[in-house]
């Protein structure tokens, strides 16, 4: 084989590597907006009993997560954020860029126990649970397995 036609079998590979590469990025970027709808429908489910009741209100606004690898006019993290307006007090639900291998992180906002730490709901690719993490500096974050009564549990915070 000459060198020519060796060159362009290398080139040919690198471009549908390439092109594998970015297919797998697209989704996994679809799975993480996927993933995210799923849960603020599920969060919505479980709070529709206080919502017909018109004891709290949710909302969704449309929302580009960013970061310095992504700036927003440049990133595909699109999906939307989710506010729970009760007591006169507004949680925010914020979806951060998809992490490592897929992992997924959504800031949570408003409540008054985020005082002393960060609260975010997590998601490991491997795992399909979602998880309410707070952390409080250098301890060991505390994680619980998300579900309607300790959601609601932390909203009541």
């Amino acid at each position: 084989m000459d060198e020519v036609q060796q060159l362009a079998d290398m080139l040919q590979q690198h471009a549908a590597t390439q092109q594998r590469q970015q297919q797998a990025f697209k989704d996994q970027c679809q799975h993480w907006r996927d993933s995210i709808q799923a849960l603020f429908a599920q969060i919505e489910t479980w709070l529709a009993p206080l919502t017909e009741r018109q004891l709290l209100v949710i909302e969704r606004t449309p929302w580009v997560a960013t970061s310095s690898t992504y700036p927003s006019d440049h990133s595909p993290f699109i999906s939307e954020s989710l506010a729970i307006i009760l007591a006169q007090r507004r949680v925010e639900l914020v979806p951060q860029v998809m992490g490592q291998g897929g992992a997924m992180v959504i800031a949570v906002a408003g409540l008054t126990s985020d005082r002393h730490g960060s609260i975010s709901i997590v998601k490991d690719s491997a795992d399909g649970a979602w998880f309410w993490r707070k952390d409080r500096g250098t301890k060991e974050a505390e994680s619980t397995q998300l579900d309607a009564h300790f959601f609601a549990q932390q909203l009541q915070g």
